[in-house]
This record gives structure tokens, sequence and C-alpha cells, in this order.
């Protein structure tokens, strides 16, 4: 019964530290681009690539699933 909440406490750790990543660059970004001098193009691959490795992740186990 202890293990449900620890394993409850991890995802939404997770979930949450994933949400404050993936909008602190889009919420920084006209820093960014100003410091780097580059365009929105630019911060919409950065955004994209970040997401990459979670999307192989995902489909390699739901591949695994089956």
């Amino acid at each position: 019964m202890h293990m449900r909440w620890v394993i409850l406490f991890v995802l939404f750790f997770a979930r949450t530290i994933m949400a404050v990543q993936f909008q602190s660059v889009a919420a920084l970004s006209p820093f960014i681009m100003d410091s780097l001098a580059i365009t929105l193009t630019e911060i919409g691959i950065l955004i994209g690539l970040y997401s990459g490795p979670g999307i192989i992740v995902a489909l390699a186990g739901g591949a695994a699933s089956m």
C-alpha cells in the first residue's frame, strides 16, 4: 500500500518537471533570441528536438508492450 503512494508521487513530480521544462523554453524565447541571435524557427526546432527522444521512447515502449 505504501509503495503505491511513492509511485504516485514520483509520477506527479516527473510530470511537473517536464511541464516546467517545456514551458521555460517558450517563456524565455525572447531572451534566448536576443542573446544567441536566433529566430523563432530555430526556437521551434529546439523545442522539437527536445521532444524527439521522448517520442522514440514512447514508440519503443508501445511496440514492446504488444
